[in-house]
């Protein structure tokens, strides 16, 4: 059976990664902050359109979905997301544009797997 959580998951997914690269290219490219500065800020932005797309959305909760487990998680994540950008730049010298979408799939990932089971979980 098709999963629509999953799904849903997925569209909100693409929401927040579009809003996340795009934002990641714009400090990166016009304000020509640093990779790693762009990355930390382009996931600050779309951190509280998460939470509500999570929520609302996806999960579909009106009740739990703590801010701290969220926030956990989301960090977690993030430094997933983080040490494989490193690891795509340094390792395999990966151009940047492209390592940031390899580390933005390792953080969707991770992400979802924590929402669903820790921040979201049924009850």
């Amino acid at each position: 059976m098709f999963n629509f959580e999953f799904f849903r998951y997925l569209i909100s997914g693409l929401i927040n990664s579009v809003i996340s690269y795009v934002a990641f290219l714009i400090f990166l490219k016009y304000f020509n902050f640093s990779v790693y500065f762009s990355n930390f800020l382009s996931y600050a932005l779309g951190l509280i359109s998460a939470y509500v797309l999570n929520k609302y959305f996806v999960f579909k909760r009106t009740e739990g979905g703590g801010y701290v487990i969220f926030l956990g998680s989301f960090l977690f994540s993030y430094c997933l997301n983080f040490i494989s950008l490193i690891f795509f730049i340094k390792i395999f010298n990966t151009q940047v544009e492209i390592a940031q979408l390899f580390a933005m799939a390792v953080y969707t990932f991770s992400f979802f797997i924590l929402n669903k089971f820790a921040v979201f979980a049924s009850k």
